[in-house]
């Protein structure tokens, strides 16, 4: 029996397999949970947009109706806008803390109330612009990567119902 002889004949792993190993899972977990946070960023970011541009989506149509049915207009320095409607009634859009609030009044009463929500850091401003002879109410909404407008004209289903009115009486 020789002292050089190696047992070649062994059933376990050495303490630097077991290590090898070890490291290598190391690596393997640390850039899934990367990729993870990653992709719950991305959907978070996209879910928020998404809900975002409803929220616009409905405060356009909501906003242009409003507009065509308004017999008035005035916006205030207070970034406001007040439509007027036939029979007392007002709505009133004013933005403040990212979101831009909607309120429809008879009086002093508040009939209606809702509020669209905004990306954070976005800011609205309200105009009148008028060209034309017609009036048209306006509705920026600036985001440091985006700028979106809304605009309609003010009046516009009162003086088609007047013209059908003129209309049938001749």
């Amino acid at each position: 029996m020789g002292l050089g002889r190696l047992n070649t004949d062994r059933f376990g792993t050495s303490l630097v397999e077991i290590m090898v190993v070890i490291a290598t899972m190391g690596v393997v977990l640390g850039t899934t949970a990367t990729t993870l946070h990653r992709i719950y960023r991305v959907d978070a970011d996209v879910r928020a947009e998404v809900h975002q541009m409803m929220s616009v989506s409905d405060l356009a149509a909501r906003f242009r109706q409003d507009a065509h049915a308004a017999i008035a207009s005035t916006a205030s320095q207070e970034n406001r806008l007040v439509f007027e409607l036939v029979g007392g009634q007002t709505v009133e859009y004013r933005f403040a803390n990212n979101a831009i609030q909607r309120t429809k009044r008879h009086g002093e009463q508040v009939l209606h109330r809702r509020s669209f929500r905004m990306l954070d850091e976005s800011q609205g401003n309200f105009r009148v612009i008028e060209s034309s002879g017609r009036h048209r109410a306006a509705l920026a909404i600036l985001h440091p990567t985006r700028e979106l407008r809304i605009e309609a004209v003010v009046g516009l289903l009162p003086q088609e119902s007047e013209r059908k009115t003129q209309g049938n009486s001749k």
